[in-house]
């Protein structure tokens, strides 16, 4: 990464565990994609539900040249599992971005459907049948 990956924690504090995997995470994300100018960390631990428990909401701020996402994932009760799959969501994001930079992704050509314009040339003033059959009816 160009800049120091940002760590911040709101309502709740990190173990060193934590902060470690956070790290790793980041480190593996810059060695998918080296072209990250900056990845900034928000863990927060937002007030207690009665029913629901806590649970860990973890946000990655990533910036690259040409795009930046805020990514986040469903709040979990374990942190570790926050951690992965908001890193796991910002490796899916960083796959398909590059993929599209690189040209790799499929282009479809437009339907017969889609197309645009006349579909005559020039509009035809009558139509000529050749070898037509007529059928009288009587009543």
């Amino acid at each position: 990464m160009k800049l120091p990956l940002q760590i911040a924690v709101r309502n709740t504090s990190l173990s060193k565990g934590a902060k470690e995997e956070i790290r790793e995470k980041a480190a593996k994300l810059d060695s998918q994609y080296d072209q990250i100018i900056r990845c900034r960390v928000m863990v927060d631990r937002p007030h207690r539900h009665q029913k629901k428990g806590q649970h860990y909401d973890v946000r990655i701020d990533l910036t690259v040249p040409g795009a930046e996402w805020t990514i986040r994932s469903e709040p979990n009760e374990d942190l570790l599992a926050a951690i992965r799959d908001s890193f796991d969501a910002a490796r899916r994001q960083l796959d398909d971005f590059s993929q599209r930079r690189r040209g790799q992704v499929k282009t479809h050509a437009p339907s017969p459907q889609e197309r645009t314009g006349p579909v005559f040339h020039e509009e035809p003033d009558f139509v000529e049948i050749q070898d037509a059959i007529s059928i009288e009816t009587t009543f």
